[in-house]
Parts: structure tokens; C-alpha cells; sequence
């Protein structure tokens, strides 16, 4: 386990090129603390492994919950009837405030679309001082694109102008545009 005091997260997402861009992030930053979501569990131990989607939470409960035995992980979901009925052990339940929201706001936790989202807001609530954003480039085909266009660009923008204070380190070619003195997009490996 990382120690969870440093201030650099590595920000795990699912989307098609993390897994490629993972071992560069992780190489230049092995003390960062790691929080992972969905099937991104299969490339890394995290410190912390947030499920909130049905479907994630059906497929990876139970290498969650073996993780946490084995190494310590902790289990990081939302406070929703859904979840509490799942069979989901979390240890850290985050409670939302109503309505999906397309920006983020500093002091509290906001319902948003992608689980990479809500595990940039876990890291940003404790006190990240550098995000490594890896796997949320977008989805760049299919049923998904169009919800990386509604979801991803204002809500990343709001993010990195909401914390000017935040290094907001984009691994893997991003299918929207953020900018930002704050901003550095590393795309080649």
C-alpha cells in the first residue's frame, strides 16, 4: 500500500487506452496513492477502489473485497439504496448531492456520469495536490461518445478551474479539449 498521506493520486479509470498508459504514469510516480474503478482493478493493487455502477459492482465486488482482505484496499461507493442492496461492502460511503451535474464543485460531492469522476472527486477531497489521469481520455466510438461529449469536457474544465491549485497530469490522447496553466496531456509513450 501507498503511504495515503502523499498528495499525488494516480486516478485509475476503464476507458481504452489506460491500461497502455498506466505503466508510464506509474513509473515516474510510484509514491503516488492510487484509487481505480470498474475493470481497471485487473491492472492494479489501489489503495482505494471505488464501485458504484450496478453492473461494475456485480462484476468486481468480490476481487474488491479480496483486494481489501489481501492488501489492504478500501472500498469507496456512494450512499444509495441501489448500492446498500447490492451486497457492495464499502468502506467509505460518499454521500451525493441530488441531480447529475456537468461541473464540479470543490466542497461537496456531485452525482456525475463516468465512475472516473467520482474518483477524481475522492482524490480532490483528500487533499490531492496532482492528479495522474489515466483511462479518461473519453470514448472516442460508439454509444459512449456521445456521452463523453455531454459529460467530460465542461465537467474536466470546471475541475481544473475550480483548483488552480491542482496539476492536472491527462495520460493518452484526449477525445475532448480542456485547457489550463494547470494542464500538461502526456500522449506519447
Amino acid at each position: 500500500m501507498t503511504d495515503t498521506a502523499s498528495t499525488t493520486w494516480l486516478v485509475l479509470g476503464s476507458s481504452p487506452n489506460a491500461e497502455r498508459m498506466l505503466d508510464v504514469a506509474h513509473a515516474a510516480h510510484q509514491d503516488a496513492v492510487v484509487i481505480s474503478t470498474n475493470s481497471a482493478l485487473q491492472w492494479v493493487v489501489p489503495d482505494y477502489y471505488l464501485l458504484q455502477d450496478p453492473v461494475a459492482i456485480k462484476q468486481w465486488k468480490d476481487i474488491a473485497h479480496e483486494y481489501r482482505e489481501t492488501h489492504g484496499t478500501q472500498i469507496v461507493s456512494i450512499r444509495r439504496p441501489d448500492i446498500a442492496r447490492s451486497g457492495l461492502d464499502a468502506d467509505i460511503l460518499l454521500e451525493m448531492h441530488n441531480g447529475l451535474e456537468t461541473r464540479y464543485y470543490r466542497d461537496r460531492y456531485v452525482n456525475c456520469f463516468f465512475s472516473g469522476q467520482f474518483t477524481a472527486q475522492f482524490a480532490l477531497m483528500n487533499g490531492a495536490e496532482k492528479l495522474l489521469l489515466v483511462g479518461h481520455e473519453g470514448y472516442p466510438r460508439g454509444a459512449r461518445e456521445a456521452w463523453t461529449v455531454k459529460h467530460l469536457p465542461g465537467w474536466w474544465q470546471s475541475c481544473v478551474d475550480v483548483c488552480p491549485d491542482v496539476e492536472f497530469v491527462f495520460y493518452g490522447k484526449l477525445t475532448y479539449e480542456i485547457s489550463g496553466e494547470n494542464v500538461r496531456i502526456v500522449n506519447r509513450i
